[in-house]
């Protein structure tokens, strides 16, 4: 029986509203963000994420649930720009050594083409994802309502749920170890969203006062799930005490922030969708 991959498209939202200063900021940025995802989530890409048309990128993955945590992590670097996407399930038929993404071609890739066209964040739907299973309307639901949670997060809220991410990884098993790398991408995350969200006042990641990387404790989510009948794996202890650590701000004001960016449950939802992509078939 034939493999399925999982081939993930990408495209802005509303592109045409930015001025050409930020588009071109846009552009620029996706562009790092992309490369690091790249390297990141290697060992599960097939055919490494790249612009195809326009706006839109595009990659070839191994698997489902390797091309949803390669948006997610997309999706949380490039707040507050608007994305929606699509992750086709199925085969891969025309196979073109040596070439990128876009030379390809296969089921897998009409799948995700006709995921994103049907992706629509007024039916809260930013992503979806199509393989012809009946568990693709559970797994729509889950992480369309992630989705929804985390675009709807302040600056700073996002910033806390992406140095989450970089700690405690909800699952680490396709990411390359962390190097020295990941730090300046945090200072040009910031001065992304300085100009994207036109904030003036300090945020977060300008007040990094030691390495991250000497704090780097990844755990695979999978492994420290409670025995319940509901997921609570997304959060995980000591947490707030290691980013108040790396923020210099008190362990309270990140549990605030935690709690009103919803991010334990984005976390949790994500723990669930990519339990449930299990069953596409």
């Amino acid at each position: 029986m034939p493999r399925d991959y999982a081939a993930l498209m990408i495209d802005l939202k509303k592109s045409r509203s930015y001025t050409k200063k930020d588009r071109n900021s846009i552009q620029h940025y996706i562009m790092d963000v992309v490369n690091l995802l790249n390297t990141l989530y290697h060992r599960e890409i097939v055919r490494k994420v790249d612009f195809s048309a326009g706006d839109e990128i595009q990659g070839l993955f191994a698997s489902p649930k390797a091309a949803y945590l390669y948006y997610r992590m997309f999706s949380i670097w490039l707040h507050p720009v608007e994305i929606r996407a699509g992750i086709g399930v199925g085969g891969w038929d025309v196979q073109i050594d040596k070439k990128g993404t876009t030379s390809q071609d296969g089921p897998a890739y009409h799948n995700a083409r006709l995921a994103i066209q049907n992706a629509d964040d007024s039916e809260g739907y930013p992503v979806l994802l199509f393989s012809g299973s009946r568990s693709d309307i559970t797994v729509n639901t889950i992480i369309g309502g992630a989705a929804s949670l985390m675009a709807k997060q302040s600056a700073y809220q996002n910033q806390i749920m992406l140095l989450t991410e970089l700690l405690f990884p909800i699952c680490n098993d396709y990411i390359r170890e962390y190097n020295d790398d990941i730090e300046p991408f945090l200072y040009q995350k910031s001065k992304f969203n300085h100009e994207m969200d036109k904030i003036t006042k300090p945020l977060p990641l300008d007040r990094l006062t030691r390495s991250i990387m000497e704090i780097f404790d990844p755990v695979h989510a999978e492994e420290a799930r409670d025995k319940k009948f509901y997921i609570t794996s997304g959060k995980q202890r000591g947490m707030p005490t290691k980013l108040a650590s790396i923020m210099d701000i008190s362990r309270q004001t990140i549990e605030k922030t935690i709690k009103a960016g919803n991010i334990y449950t984005a976390r949790n939802m994500a723990i669930t969708a990519i339990s449930e992509m299990t069953n596409l078939r």
